[in-house]
């Protein structure tokens, strides 16, 4: 019985050692990391939750997650007006969102409503008595939104469409550079986030032109089809072995193999033609 009762003290003494070397420092870089955050948060002003612009935003110490979720309540004015739903946000560093918290560096007012500029002009003539001058409020047209082309737009242009932020205008300008062009207002609507805000005032301020498709199924090379960003290498070498060996392809017959059962054959047709 003592010999069993040492063996179980013994084990015991070791396992706590052992949970005692791995934990510490884990201990140890956490207690590190809240000391940081509060020095950080000491020397940062109060944070406007609901007002902040883009560039302020995404230069927080956060995760693309946290900050794109952010980002997106904002622009569509979800406004986050308490501490649980900011502390929700996808991927929140939660050290970094109690140290701001203790520190009472979170401000939930909600943005100031957006007031028409008002110029005022005499209603009377310079030579008219002073008793009979007034004044009217004159309000400010809008600047007119000029229409952009897809191919040639910068990010200046994107940003001048009402309801396109600098955030979107990026995801725009790499899906453009990734692809080579872009396939019209279709293409735009696979972008995250774009379809489900379409507003219906871009389909006449968003210009589409002809696309020049780089790929074509039958016609490009086995190394030209790898460069596609729709395609892997299973299916480029389907592809190919179809060609050479029982002539030309279509869509249609390219979209019931395997190979292509999880791919969008639809949205591949706007970028790679037959």
């Amino acid at each position: 019985m003592a010999s069993q009762y040492t063996r179980f003290t013994t084990t015991f003494a070791l396992a706590f050692m052992a949970g005692a070397v791995w934990l510490y420092p884990t201990q140890q870089a956490a207690e590190a990391q809240r000391t940081f955050w509060e020095m950080w948060w000491a020397q940062s002003s109060t944070l406007e939750v609901n007002r902040l612009d883009s560039s302020a935003l995404f230069q927080l110490p956060l995760s693309q997650s946290t900050r794109r979720a952010w980002w997106y309540r904002i622009e569509h004015q979800w406004h986050i007006e308490h501490p649980e739903a900011l502390q929700q946000l996808p991927k929140m560093d939660t050290v970094w969102f109690w140290a701001g918290h203790r520190a009472k560096k979170f401000s939930f007012a909600l943005p100031e409503p957006v007031q028409e500029e008002k110029i005022t002009r005499p209603s009377s003539p310079p030579w008219a008595s002073a008793s009979s001058k007034t004044t009217a409020a004159v309000t400010t047209p809008p600047a007119r939104v000029r229409p952009i082309e897809l191919h040639s737009a910068d990010s200046s242009d994107w940003i001048s469409i009402p309801g396109i932020g600098p955030w979107t205008a990026h995801r725009i300008l790499q899906e453009r550079e990734k692809w080579g062009t872009l396939a019209g207002q279709a293409h735009l609507k696979t972008i995250y986030g774009l379809k489900e805000r379409w507003n219906v005032a871009w389909d006449t301020l968003l210009l589409e032109s002809p696309v020049v498709k780089r790929w074509n199924i039958n016609e490009s090379t086995m190394q030209e089809l790898l460069s596609c960003p729709g395609f892997n290498y299973a299916q480029v070498k389907r592809m190919v072995f179809y060609r050479e060996n029982f002539g030309a392809l279509t869509w249609r017959e390219v979209a019931q193999w395997p190979e292509f059962g999880q791919i969008d054959t639809t949205f591949l047709k706007l970028l790679v033609s037959q």
